[in-house]
């Protein structure tokens, strides 16, 4: 029997078999631990016991097969008496039960019979090797034993087999047993290397933890084939896209939409009534950004949804997508036309100015991104086909209203208006851009003073004002687009009742959303131009957002000069909104169009909140408004630095200096000619022989004193006009970091 202490032989996972000393017998793990002394030093290591049993059957004689578990004390298989009862593998051994009806294979027609050791020599005994037919499994789980047990087990030192056959002579009397001899095993035929190892040995035995260390390199294996073919495959598609080094982002995005169940917005669904609309559209990759091999970024899955992937690069250079998402009325992807698009948008506007109310209409998004498309048509080369836009459509809609019986007996007229706020001035496209002046008069009515009203009676009037009004807007070039609109256009369609006004549809081109970092460093007049887009955008923002909150006690149109002309599209009761913000897809216009998106959701905040907890966060935002500096109230809650605030204050005190110096100008221009006049009276005094000196003196400074007031006035406003220019020059120049 195997016990702790005794000497057993075991195999080196070399190959090697030397003798070792059982220190522990683990029977839950079937291992065994042993220790021996080799080169000095204890080694120690853990075997399986299918391992010992091969090597060491003279521990095992008449004891059970390694895969017996014993439950109770160890008892060999030839030594079990009445009622005891031994486990394999789960599965109870009852040896007091016998076989009957256990067959015994036919004997085989040679024999080999060896002698019985302590028998006399004429005894012979059929051997009989280790079987699995010697267990019959029965149906309840249960093993019956022969009652006969023959075991034969070799001898590891001499190879000689040694027979012990024990019978239960009391069941033998019993029930007789027909004997069973099965077929001799043949000896094994042992051929031994050079350092002593049987050749015909099978795979080495291995221990528990040799077996995990295969596992783990096993596996180490099969996670380092997987890497190198995803490298290889890398590589591949490197070298296919050997030209664009944002395909491993473009890679990423296609695996990302490949997850989504993508459904564009269709012109069959319906349109739903806002009172304020919130709409996003994208557009397809031009030409630059295909050949610079950009990526698309915008993913719209269905129509209400904007995904935007925006491309980041950690510290260990590691490539990855921080996915943004916003929700809004609408969203257009790159294929919708224009016609789509102002069907969810502009169209369910045309009959509110039938109702008497006021609607507006903004076009909205960075330089570039589509809104002069959008809102006056489709461009062939440098000219523009005004019949696809905005503008043409809702005239040719209020035209086919005017045609129907219910307001053909009305008598309206229609009539139009075009003009562009541009760094703070309006002017007249219609009139050969003729500055305008806004004035408020005595009712509060806010009038652009001297704008050409143009009444129509066709759609193609209507056209060829819209032509003659965009050859004449002022645009630049920037970063992004070579000819870009750098002025708010503001087309005007009012229906009136003879002198009255009865209704007015704004459509408004905005113009580029410029960041403050693209502004801050150019020169002084584009720092103008740009901080007087933003503040006018971030003022429209606020109002738009105060005409969606019920009894709004504040709304800031005087902070900017598009807000206050547009007063009586925010403050009154039948008024209506639509905003439709343009976005660029490249990847090189990420920044610009997540500040887009954020522009366009503040304006309408349709994202998952509780109903209740907004309610709440209004009712918080209309206590909190109170009359303040108006620069300091737009810009609250915007990501804006106090750098680019004091900037834009700067550039807005600058544009009231130029204002004051121009009316100023004005005066002087008006007063000259009479001032010229005066001074050639006094000059013909001269002319006279005996003329009177002292008259001359007296008039000539009377003439001075009188029109000194001019020049002082005109002075005094140079001077600060320019002391403020020199302060906005520094400001400027001292931002760190700008961004909008």
């Amino acid at each position: 029997m195997l016990t702790v202490g005794v000497d057993v032989s075991i195999q080196r996972t070399s190959g090697k078999v030397h003798s070792a000393k059982v220190t522990e017998i683990n029977e839950k793990n079937r291992t065994v631990t042993v220790e021996w002394f080799e080169n000095g030093d204890t080694k120690g290591k853990e075997v399986s016991l299918a391992d010992i049993v091969q090597l060491n059957p003279k521990y095992f004689v008449g004891a059970p097969s390694p895969n017996l578990s014993a439950t109770g004390p160890r008892i060999a298989i030839g030594q079990h008496q009445y009622g005891r009862t031994t486990q394999i593998n789960g599965a109870r051994i009852v040896p007091a039960q016998i076989d009957n009806d256990f067959v015994a294979p036919a004997p085989p027609q040679h024999k080999k019979q060896i002698a019985k050791p302590g028998a006399s020599t004429g005894s012979t005994v059929p051997v009989v090797p280790p079987h699995s037919g010697s267990l019959n499994r029965a149906s309840n789980n249960t093993f019956k034993l022969r009652a006969s047990t023959v075991t034969a087990v070799q001898d590891n030192n001499n190879s000689n087999y040694a027979v012990v056959n024990k019978a239960n002579k009391e069941k033998e009397a019993t029930t007789p047993v027909t004997p069973v001899t099965p077929q001799e095993p043949e000896p094994p035929k042992h051929a031994v290397t050079d350092n002593g190892q049987d050749k015909n040995a099978g795979p080495a035995r291995k221990s528990v933890a040799m077996s995990k260390v295969d596992e783990i390199k096993k596996n180490r294996e099969e996670r380092r084939a997987k890497q190198a073919e995803a490298m290889a495959q890398k590589q591949e598609m490197t070298k296919n896209q050997s030209n664009n080094k944002n395909w491993e982002f473009g890679n990423m995005i296609k695996e990302y939409r490949a997850q989504l169940n993508i459904s564009a917005l269709n012109i069959n669904e319906p349109v739903l009534d806002h009172k304020i609309c919130v709409a996003v559209r994208k557009r397809p990759l031009n030409k630059r950004e295909n050949a610079r091999g950009e990526v698309d970024v915008i993913t719209i899955p269905n129509r209400d949804t904007i995904l935007i992937h925006e491309p980041k690069t950690k510290l260990d250079l590691t490539r990855y997508l921080d996915h943004s998402n916003f929700r809004f009325d609408y969203a257009f992807e790159e294929g919708a036309d224009n016609e789509l698009v102002y069907r969810f948008t502009a169209k369910p506007l045309v009959k509110t100015i039938f109702d008497g109310g006021m609607a507006t209409c903004f076009a909205y998004g960075q330089t570039g991104s589509g809104k002069t498309h959008t809102m006056g048509g489709n461009f062939s080369g440098k000219g523009q086909d005004c019949s696809k836009g905005i503008y043409y459509m809702a005239t040719r809609d209020i035209f086919t209203l005017l045609r129907q019986p219910k307001y053909a007996s009305q008598s309206f007229v229609v009539t139009a208006s075009y003009f562009e706020i541009y760094a703070g001035k309006v002017f007249d496209l219609l009139n050969g851009k003729e500055m305008l002046r806004v004035l408020e008069d005595a009712k509060g009515q806010v009038q652009v003073c001297g704008l050409t009203e143009i009444p129509v009676h066709s759609v193609d009037g209507v056209l060829e004002l819209i032509q003659k009004g965009s050859t004449d807007r002022t645009s630049g070039q920037t970063q992004v687009n070579a000819n870009s609109s750098r002025s708010h256009a503001v087309f005007q369609i009012s229906l009136r009742k003879a002198t009255r006004l009865h209704g007015k549809f704004s459509l408004i081109d905005l113009a580029g959303n410029e960041r403050g970092a693209d502004t801050a460093s150019a020169d002084q007049r584009t720092r103008m131009e740009g901080a007087e887009i933003n503040k006018s955008l971030l003022a429209l923002k606020e109002c738009i957002r105060a005409l969606g909150r019920k009894n709004a006690s504040h709304t800031p149109f005087r902070s900017s000069k598009l807000t206050h002309i547009l007063k009586d599209s925010f403050i009154g009761e039948n008024t209506r909104t639509c905003m439709i913000a343009m976005i660029s897809p490249g990847m090189s216009s990420c920044e610009n169009s997540l500040n887009t998106l954020r522009y366009a959701d503040r304006v309408k905040e349709l994202g998952a909140e509780n109903p209740l907890e907004r309610q709440e966060r209004e009712d918080r935002e209309m206590e909190n408004i109170v009359d303040v500096d108006l620069d300091e109230e737009l810009y609250d809650g915007d990501q804006i630095s106090s750098e680019m605030l004091e900037l834009t204050q700067a550039v807005s005190h600058l544009q009231e200096l130029e204002e004051d110096l121009l009316e100023a100008h004005g005066e002087m221009i008006e007063v000259y000619p009479k001032f010229t006049l005066q001074l050639r009276q006094i000059m013909d005094i001269t002319k006279r022989v005996d003329y009177d000196m002292n008259e001359y003196v007296g008039r000539m400074t009377d003439l001075i004193e009188e029109n000194k007031q001019y020049i002082e006035r005109m002075e005094a406003r140079c001077r600060a006009m320019r002391q403020q220019m020199q302060e906005e020059e520094k400001i400027s120049m001292a931002m760190k970091r700008p961004h909008y």
